[in-house]
This record gives C-alpha cells, sequence and structure tokens, in this order.
C-alpha cells in the first residue's frame, strides 16, 4: 500500500524540465511536524536507491524555521532535494530524479522486480538483472510459439444447426444384474433331467451334492442360448408399466431380445425402419417404466458357476436403432427403491475417413442385414469377441446374434469352459 500511494501521489504531481537531459520533477507539500521540546521542523533527505517511495528518514540535526530558506542538499548517493518555506508554516520539498527514463518507466509498470536493478548493491542488480531478462525471454519465446502454431496448424469448424420438429427417439433396453433365475437353477425341470450319459463336464464334480453342480450336471448337453434364455428374468415379469413418450401405453410385446456379452436385455423401439418419434425433450417427452428387479431370484450361492458379483439393480441401455450393444456394462445403473430419471443429449457425430476411421458405403449398409457378413462394419466388434470366446471355449454363441448361422457350432452349455 505505502509504494501504491507514493506512485498515486507522484503521478499527480509529475512534471517535466527544460533541460537537455531528460528528469523527472516531483513537488511535495508538507506541513512541518515540530519537535516535542522545540517546536522546531525536522529536515528530511531522500536516498537515492528508495526513489519511487518517498519514504523520508529524520536527520538528527535540527534547525529553526526562520534559519530554513532555500536549502539545496546535493550527494551522490542522494537526489537533489530543494526545501522552501511556504506560507502558514508550510513547507515545501521539490525532488528531482535523475534516473533514466526507461528505468522509471518500469518502475512504473506491475514489475517489482525491476526496483532492484537501481540498488546499491552489484549483486542484488545483477542477480535480478538474469531473472528479468531470463523470464522475459521465455515470455518472448512462448508468445511466439503460439503466434507460429495459430499460423501452421489452423482449425476450421463448421457447426450447421438443425431444428427440426421431430426426432427420432433411441432404443432403450433394460439388463437385469442378475442374469440366473434362481428358481429356474433349482426347479424342477433342471435338477429332475436325464442327460446323455456319454460325456461328463471335467470342472464338476459328480459327486457333488450342491444343486447349482446338478444343473450342470443335467443339462449340459441343451443348447446353450435356449437355456440362458430360459435361466434369464422373463420380461412379463420383470416390466410391470410402460408408457410411450406420446401418452399411449405400450405392451410387453414390444420389448425385443438383445443378447450382449453380459447376458439377456430387453428392448423397445428397435426398428430402425418404423422408430418412434418425440417432438420435445423433458419428462413429459420420455419413456416411462416400473419395473420389478425380482431380487427374491438373486443368486448369492458360493459357487463359481453362477454366482452373482454384481449389486441388485438394473442397467438401462440408450442407443440408436442402427448400433449393436456389446457389453451392458455401458448402461446406467438403476438401484432397487429408487424412481429414477435420466437425461440424455442426442449427438450425431461423423467421422472423416483416415487411418483409424472407415467410411460406411452403400455395400457396408447392405451388408448390414447380414451378421457374418465381413463387410458388416456394425457388427465387427462382436464378432470379434465371438471369434475368440469359440477359440477358447470350443463354443459359440453366434444363434444369440444371428437366428440361422453357418458353419458348425456346438450345443453344449459349457463345452470346455463354465463363464460364457
Amino acid at each position: 500500500m505505502p509504494r501504491s500511494s507514493d506512485r498515486i501521489a507522484r503521478h499527480l504531481m509529475e512534471g517535466s524540465g527544460g533541460d537537455a537531459e531528460i528528469r523527472r520533477r516531483s513537488i511535495v507539500i508538507l506541513r512541518p511536524r515540530f519537535n516535542s521540546e522545540g517546536k522546531l521542523p525536522m529536515t528530511v533527505k531522500l536516498r537515492e536507491n528508495s526513489t519511487h517511495s518517498l519514504n523520508p528518514q529524520l536527520v538528527t540535526s535540527v534547525t529553526s524555521a526562520d534559519e530554513t530558506e532555500d536549502v539545496m542538499i546535493m550527494q551522490d548517493s542522494m537526489q537533489r532535494i530543494s526545501v522552501i518555506n511556504g506560507e502558514d508554516g508550510e513547507v515545501e520539498f521539490v525532488v528531482d530524479d535523475e534516473k533514466p527514463i526507461l528505468l522509471n518507466i518500469l518502475e512504473e509498470t506491475n514489475m517489482d522486480g525491476v526496483r532492484h536493478l537501481s540498488s546499491e548493491n552489484k549483486t542484488t542488480r545483477y542477480l535480478w538483472s538474469i531473472v528479468l531478462l531470463s523470464f522475459g525471454t521465455l515470455a518472448f519465446i512462448q508468445i511466439y510459439t503460439q503466434i507460429l502454431m495459430y499460423y501452421t496448424t489452423p482449425v476450421a469448424t463448421n457447426i450447421e444447426a438443425e431444428y427440426p420438429p421431430q426426432i427420432i427417439f433411441p432404443t432403450v433396453a433394460i439388463c437385469n444384474n442378475n442374469q440366473y433365475r434362481l428358481t429356474y437353477l433349482t426347479g424342477p425341470r433342471l435338477q429332475n433331467r436325464r442327460p446323455n450319459k456319454h460325456k461328463k463336464l471335467k470342472s464338476v464334480d459328480m459327486n457333488s451334492t450342491n444343486v447349482f453342480d446338478r444343473a450342470l450336471q443335467n443339462n449340459w448337453d441343451i443348447d446353450a442360448v435356449k437355456f440362458l434364455r430360459n435361466a434369464a428374468h422373463w420380461k412379463s415379469r420383470m416390466i410391470m408399466r410402460c408408457t410411450w413418450p406420446n401418452g399411449t401405453a405400450c405392451r410387453v410385446t414390444d420389448f425385443k431380445a438383445v443378447w450382449t456379452l453380459t447376458g439377456l436385455c430387453w428392448a423397445i423401439n428397435t426398428d430402425p425402419y418404423n422408430p418412434a418419434y418425440i417432438t420435445g425433450s423433458g419428462p413429459g417427452h420420455g419413456l416411462q417404466l416400473l419395473l420389478n428387479i425380482e431380487k427374491y431370484e438373486r443368486v448369492e450361492s458360493c459357487t463359481p458357476k453362477f454366482r452373482t458379483t454384481s449389486l441388485p439393480g438394473l442397467k438401462i441401455l440408450i442407443y440408436n436403432q442402427t448400433d449393436i450393444p456389446v457389453s451392458s456394462l455401458d448402461g446406467v445403473n438403476v438401484p432397487p427403491g429408487y424412481s429414477m430419471d435420466i437425461p440424455f443429449r442426442m449427438q450425431h457425430r461423423q467421422k472423416f475417413p483416415g487411418q483409424n476411421c472407415i467410411a460406411e458405403t452403400d455395400t457396408h449398409r447392405e451388408a448390414t442385414k447380414d451378421f457374418n457378413n465381413p463387410h458388416n462394419i456394425r457388427t465387427c466388434a462382436i464378432r470379434q469377441y465371438l471369434k475368440e470366446i469359440e477359440a477358447r471355449c470350443g463354443c459359440s454363441l453366434r444363434r444369440a446374434y444371428d437366428p440361422n448361422p453357418n458353419g458348425k457350432r456346438s450345443k453344449s452349455i459349457w463345452c470346455s469352459c463354465l463363464d460364457l
């Protein structure tokens, strides 16, 4: 604060001389402070190393007001100060600053280190000179780099704003975190079934009395897709109520089975040729669902075959009709006992063809009708996952995605591994 007030005072009282040598002239008018004993004014002198701050230093010698006329103080280490008596006991101090004008200008800026350049200590002057030059050079280098980057790598963004009267509502899939119903695994349909005797499962103890091991022993030879679909939650029990964005009630038959690598999900609005449309945003234009999580069907056994590792709840997947979800883990988790609104913002991103991006041509769009077509880029990720599963486990789940797959497939549920 003292330095700031001094600067303001100097700006208000700044003058200019007519000499050939450029100087700064400061005039300070002070009312003298009297000594408590002799009621005499005190003489003030300013040192050169504190020129920018008018901080007076008291002198031991004191003179009377009558003896103090025009006094000129000239020393090498001090500034020139003229003391002139004024009317009503006022004393006028005229200070001539003989430092270079460039140094004065720098001191008036916010570069606080500049004031050390006029220090009497040479080490201080040299050190601060090096610091200021170093950081000044780095600042110019950074400015030059940014300007060069601006001209060498220009970025142009084309934004097209479109406000259609209605937009396509996305596909909404419901996935239960528990993929195996307890009543199905422990029911008589699986527990009392007689399998073929010519093959046994190596990973299951044939003498085990565990109900889950018995379910594997008695059903190892049935179709894997059929088993997983019957073991999953039924949509008629899980979906209690459904309302379309336009207010009409949707039916349970509107939900279609959608397979992911983490289990079976039930999706609505899956037809890319006849999707549902909405005319606005907000809760009033959303899909309303009342769902039953069926916590009583959760398998909490210690067996590694059917043990559920996730908490009770649902996963809600939102995606385009032309996409195929890979995993239900990418969805929004909905715990039991809560009423939840899931807002989302639809964005369409179109990438330009490049090293890691393939442009979808008419041939690729035609190939979307065939799941196993190598030109079907929408099913490429799923096909690669299934290929790895077939190589490791010796069985296939392609029929879950393609009703009429080509090639050999095993009807064994677990084959050589049990974690499909």
